[in-house]
């Protein structure tokens, strides 16, 4: 049997960022939108190491994706209310990862984070 890890991330009132969710070592991920969150679609922010002061995250870019201007294209999904959705394998390989909303959220909102261990 398969062990999961349940978190809840919090994007503030006029934010975008979520708190992080401390990826260790599961091997999937998925989120549960609420019924009242604004944007509609997500991005992601990693980080290689949070035992650091000050820990560094930088988006997630999909590998060997080019847009048509030239520019690398970020990993994003497309969302709903009320819905789950799985998250990017490319997450794995991360010690921690943030959700980014592509609209400033009207109020505090609570992304339900559910990680699969292999």
């Amino acid at each position: 049997m398969a062990l999961t890890r349940v978190q809840t991330l919090t994007i503030d009132f006029n934010g975008t960022v979520s708190s992080a969710f401390s990826a260790g070592w599961h091997a999937a991920y998925g989120v549960v939108i609420p019924s009242s969150f604004t944007g509609t679609s997500l991005s992601f922010q990693v980080c290689a190491d949070t035992s650091v002061d000050a820990p560094v995250y930088q988006a997630l870019y999909r590998r060997d994706e080019v847009a048509n201007d030239g520019s690398t294209v970020l990993d994003t999904i497309a969302v709903t209310t009320s819905r789950s959705y799985a998250l990017p394998d490319g997450l794995t390989a991360w010690q921690a990862f943030k959700i980014v909303s592509n609209g400033a959220e009207g109020a505090d909102r609570s992304l339900v984070v559910v990680g699969k261990a292999p």
